[in-house]
């Protein structure tokens, strides 16, 4: 599977090599474009497959030391509709996914083999509204809102004499339930535009003038003004596709005509024209800068359910126990977000993202133990977040494009017990590499393919101080890699 990803990956560039060599002939700058009011619907449908393999190695207790080995299978059906409007005082992104994730895993660890499958659903609803009071001064109030259900079966054998478990074997089958709620008011100073439309005038003009079609490079004026007519004539609204496409290539022609910018109109002009309105609508692309500081109140619900079945050999007996719990937090958010896009001439361009979250809450959990009983535990939770990104991306032509990121993330959690005087402590850290590429194939269908290399640390402790021992102390390391695709078809 990694050697036909590379092969391919290899086909592909030996493809573009044209197209690395060949500039343009028109030198604009994409961050001068402003989008006009514009209102953009669209409706995808994702086909993704992926598997991977990943090495851990877990240090439990300070004295017990365990390599693991991990191989899955991975498999994602998802629809999305969004919805964008931008206009010089507002700007608003919405949109609603649905997810179908089925999973395969098989772990080989130091005592022990294990397989599980997973299938989740999953609803997520994101609504981003912008105000803007001045040109560049915007307050924000936002929606998010995660729901997922996941079902969990799984089978492990242990080596008795390591674990020293009076059973060798377990079944069980994991329920979980989680519904998150945040809505985030924020404050800011920036802005951010879409330019992709921009980029499309320039090949369809680039493309004319290397064809001689052209009687004049056009002004930087003229091209500002048709990629503002491709961003509106492109997100009209009509029930028949065909006379949408017509219109839309006539309304290209009346432009370029009525600007004297043509002097041949014949079929060259008229196929490239429209080879590139079919096929050059390339990939998003942004420009801008954004800084927001803010609240974020929100709401967790979570319900689990787990059956176990016991296999013991001495004597050859199982046995059966089932739990649940329903854990209930209110919390409260403090957030600081930036973000830079910018492009680098045509070809290329370089995005930063660091979103930074400080969380406090509070947490109540009803478990329902084997005998029958209850147990309510609260307690105070204070978190730490910090996420990453740094993307390079490269645009060859108007069909592909690469991007090569290093992302970083850090969580730092601290669970305080109210019933009693102990706390349970978790730090996680996570280093990714990768690249990713994106190949438009039609004005419908586009293949997306992913390779990704990522180290994970991981502490976790939970203490006592009236014994003063860790328990449960445990420091990881695990080495991943993933390799994924995914078609994607867009139904508007």
């Amino acid at each position: 599977m990694k050697n036909n990803f590379f092969v391919i990956c290899l086909l592909v560039l030996l493809c573009d090599v044209p197209s690395v060599f060949s500039q343009s002939e028109i030198d604009f700058d994409l961050s001068k474009y402003k989008l006009p009011d514009l209102k953009r619907h669209q409706l995808d449908m994702n086909f993704n497959f992926s598997n991977g393999f990943s090495k851990k190695n877990e240090n439990r207790y300070d004295t017990v030391s365990i390599d693991r080995k991990n191989i899955f299978i991975n498999g994602l059906i998802s629809p999305t509709y969004s919805f964008y409007k931008n206009s010089e005082r507002y700007q608003s992104l919405q949109s609603v996914q649905f997810k179908i994730n089925p999973r395969l895993y098989q772990n080989e660890g130091y005592s022990d083999e294990s397989n599980s499958n997973y299938l989740t659903y999953n609803m997520i609803i994101h609504s981003e509204n912008r105000f803007f009071v001045t040109n560049k001064f915007f307050l924000e109030m936002d929606l998010n809102l995660n729901s997922f259900i996941d079902h969990t079966k799984n089978s492990t054998i242990y080596d008795e004499n390591i674990y020293n478990y009076n059973y060798y074997k377990r079944k069980y089958n994991f329920i979980n339930d989680q519904i998150n709620i945040e809505t985030p008011v924020l404050a800011g100073i920036g802005r951010i535009e879409q330019i992709q439309d921009a980029r499309l005038a320039v090949y369809i003009l680039d493309d004319l003038l290397k064809a001689n079609i052209l009687d004049r490079t056009p002004t930087e004026g003229e091209i500002l003004e048709f990629s503002a007519l491709i961003s509106t004539i492109k997100n009209e609204r009509f029930f028949d596709s065909r006379n949408k496409k017509m219109y839309e290539i006539q309304q290209v022609d009346s432009f370029l005509q009525s600007r004297n910018l043509i002097k041949d109109p014949g079929a060259v002009y008229f196929t490239s024209v429209y080879d590139n309105w079919e096929y050059s609508s390339g990939p998003f692309r942004e420009t801008g800068s954004r800084l927001s500081v803010g609240l974020s109140p929100g709401y967790d619900y979570i319900y689990e359910s787990d059956d176990y079945k016991y296999f013991f050999s001495n004597p050859d007996s199982t046995s059966e126990e089932f739990w649940k719990h329903k854990n209930n937090e209110k919390f409260l958010g403090i957030i600081v977000n930036y973000i830079y896009s910018k492009p680098i001439k045509l070809y290329w361009q370089l995005e930063f993202i660091c979103n930074n979250k400080y969380i406090l809450g509070d947490s109540e959990t009803n478990e329902a133990v084997p005998d029958g009983s209850s147990i309510m535990v609260e307690s105070n939770i204070s978190e730490i977040i910090n996420q990453t990104f740094l993307n390079l991306n490269y645009y060859p032509n108007s069909r592909t494009y690469y991007k090569f990121f290093i992302e970083s993330s850090f969580i730092k959690s601290i669970i305080d017990y109210e019933e009693a005087d102990r706390n349970q402590k978790n730090q996680f850290y996570v280093l990714s590499l990768g690249t990713d590429f994106y190949y438009y194939i039609s004005p419908r269908l586009k293949l997306k393919s992913n390779l990704r290399i990522y180290n994970k640390w991981g502490k976790r402790s939970y203490y006592d101080p009236t014994d003063h021992i860790d328990y449960n102390k445990i420091n990881s390391n695990e080495l991943n890699y993933q390799i994924a695709a995914s078609l994607v078809y867009s139904f508007m």
